[in-house]
């Protein structure tokens, strides 16, 4: 990724981070809990983390980021989900 995308990503990761409306996130059809993040040519593929996960016990919400995927390459990423 060049530091455009890199920036993109971390723009729109932030986004979804602060509750923003604009955040174009959306389920994995056929893939729940996963979700996917837009961002350009980019997508982040993730899912909030269960509470087996979480060690500690603050009461926020976590989040693993389970791929990072140009967009040509979303359907072979997600196969394997």
């Amino acid at each position: 990724m060049d530091r455009q995308e890199q920036r993109r990503v971390l723009e729109a990761l932030g986004r979804f981070a602060d509750g923003a409306q604009n955040a174009d996130v959306k389920t994995l059809i056929g893939k729940p809990p996963h979700l996917r993040l837009r961002a350009g040519q980019i997508r982040v593929l993730f899912r909030e983390l269960t509470d087996d996960e979480i060690r500690d016990e603050d009461g926020e919400r976590r989040w693993l980021v389970v791929r990072v995927v140009q967009r040509a390459e979303l359907e072979r990423a997600t196969a394997g989900l």
